[in-house]
C-alpha cells in the first residue's frame, strides 16, 4: 500500500467541524496549527528577510559623514590678539553651522556656531588637556539625513598636543567627540589612544546619551 506524503491535518480537521457543529468558534491553539500546517514553517533565512525589512522601516534618516576645513587658508580672521598672541577664525562648517577655532598662549579649542547664531565653547584646553595644542587640518561631522533636512549630530577632530615640556617633538593626537543636541553642546570623549574611524564614529553617533566632559583629568 502507498504511504501517503501529504500533511497529517485530520485532528485538527475534525477538531474544527465538532466546534462549527456547537455554534462555536475554534480555539485559538487550534487555529494556529491548522495555519500553520497550511503555510509550513518559517525558514530562518524568511525570518531574517522579515526582521531587516522591519528595521529597514523603522529605522531614521541615515548618519552620514561631511568633512570641512580647519587649515587657516580657508579660515577668515575674526579678531587677533597681538598682545597675548591669540587669534579667533571663523571656518566653514555644514549645515548652517560654522566653527571658531581658537588659539591662545599656545592652546588650541574650537566654540560651535549654531545655525541660529548661538555659540557653544567646547572648551578643548579645560575639558581634553592642558598642554600645549593645535588642531588639526579637518573636522568631521557626523549628520543625520541630507538637504534642508540635515541636522548635525556630533563633531569630531583631532587635537594635537605636547603636554611633555622637556621633549617638544612629542606629539600626542586626540581624537575629540563633541555631541550636538537641542539640550546640550559640549565634550563627551578625548580619546588619546586612537582607535579606528569606524569606532570613533560609532561613539559620536551614540554620544547624545553620553555625558558632558567636566575635566581634562577624566579618562
Amino acid at each position: 500500500m502507498p504511504v501517503s506524503l501529504a500533511p497529517r491535518r485530520w485532528p485538527v480537521a475534525l477538531a474544527l467541524l465538532a466546534t462549527a457543529a456547537c455554534g462555536t468558534s475554534a480555539p485559538p491553539d487550534l487555529a494556529q496549527a491548522d495555519s500553520a500546517a497550511a503555510t509550513g514553517p518559517v525558514s530562518v533565512e524568511q525570518q531574517v528577510l522579515a526582521s531587516a525589512a522591519a528595521r529597514a522601516d523603522s529605522a531614521g534618516p541615515e548618519i552620514r559623514s561631511v568633512r570641512t576645513s580647519l587649515k587657516p587658508d580657508d579660515c577668515t580672521i575674526v579678531s587677533v590678539d597681538e598682545e597675548a598672541g591669540g587669534s579667533t577664525q571663523r571656518c566653514p562648517g555644514t549645515a548652517g553651522y560654522t566653527l571658531l577655532a581658537l588659539e591662545g598662549d599656545a592652546r588650541a579649542s574650537i566654540t560651535l556656531v549654531d545655525a541660529a547664531g548661538r555659540e557653544h565653547p567646547l572648551d578643548y584646553w579645560g575639558r581634553v588637556t592642558g598642554g600645549f595644542t593645535s588642531l588639526g587640518e579637518e573636522a568631521e561631522w557626523r549628520v543625520r539625513g541630507e538637504g534642508a533636512s540635515a541636522v548635525p549630530i556630533a563633531l569630531i577632530t583631532t587635537l594635537l598636543a605636547n603636554e611633555h615640556p622637556d621633549d617638544p617633538e612629542r606629539i600626542s593626537p586626540y581624537r575629540v567627540i563633541s555631541k550636538i543636541t537641542p539640550t546640550a553642546t559640549c565634550v563627551t570623549h578625548a580619546l588619546d589612544v586612537i582607535p579606528s574611524d569606524d569606532e570613533v564614529r560609532r561613539l559620536a553617533d551614540a554620544s547624545a546619551s553620553a555625558p558632558c566632559r567636566k575635566g581634562y583629568s577624566e579618562p
